[in-house]
């Protein structure tokens, strides 16, 4: 069965669904809970992409650049582009705050191979799930100051937008998508 691409909002597609994959289970919406996850735990966007290749080159920034050995099928998806080389950096360095068990559920969510990533219900049973510390009783919660513009980028990040992203090497397979309905 084909499936459409275009299942999420930019930010949370899994770059399978970015290379065109028509074909495609679960895994994009472990994809998916990962950036909320992640969203949550830096309180902010995580991943906010504008275009599908901006969005491919920043969880290229975050991740490192996918290579044959961690994904061989990618060179067969439809739209698949090569990158320039990024390298991964590591987890702790963009989430500072976060735990060991958090890091580790991140990293499962985050494999590029869909069929490596981890299901639904490992996730569920991710030892970050019952690891210290416990859930606040929510009548405990304290409501966080209105930050107002928490959600508009900040100017050093719109001049910073495309500065640091990996090159497109090799164009998509096609183009159809990318060029307007004139051609």
């Amino acid at each position: 069965m084909y499936l459409l691409t275009q299942v999420f909002a930019t930010w949370y597609r899994a770059p399978e669904l970015l290379f065109g994959s028509r074909q495609y289970g679960a895994g994009v919406d472990v994809w998916a809970a990962g950036c909320i996850f992640a969203e949550l735990l830096l309180r902010r966007p995580f991943l906010p992409g504008s275009t599908e290749i901006d969005q491919l080159g920043k969880i290229f920034q975050a991740f490192g650049t996918p290579t044959q050995s961690q994904w061989s099928d990618m060179i067969y998806l439809p739209e698949y582009m090569e990158f320039s080389y990024t390298p991964a950096p590591p987890l702790r360095t963009i989430f500072p705050m976060a735990s060991d068990d958090a890091l580790d559920l991140l990293s499962k969510m985050f494999i590029y191979d869909p069929r490596q990533r981890i299901t639904i219900q490992q996730a569920l049973d991710h030892r970050y799930f019952s690891s210290s510390p416990s859930p606040t009783e929510p009548g405990k919660l304290q409501i966080p100051a209105s930050k107002g513009d928490a959600l508009e980028p900040k100017a050093s990040e719109q001049n910073n937008q495309h500065g640091n992203s990996p090159a497109v090497l090799s164009p998509p397979g096609k183009m159809r998508r990318v060029m307007g309905p004139e051609g």
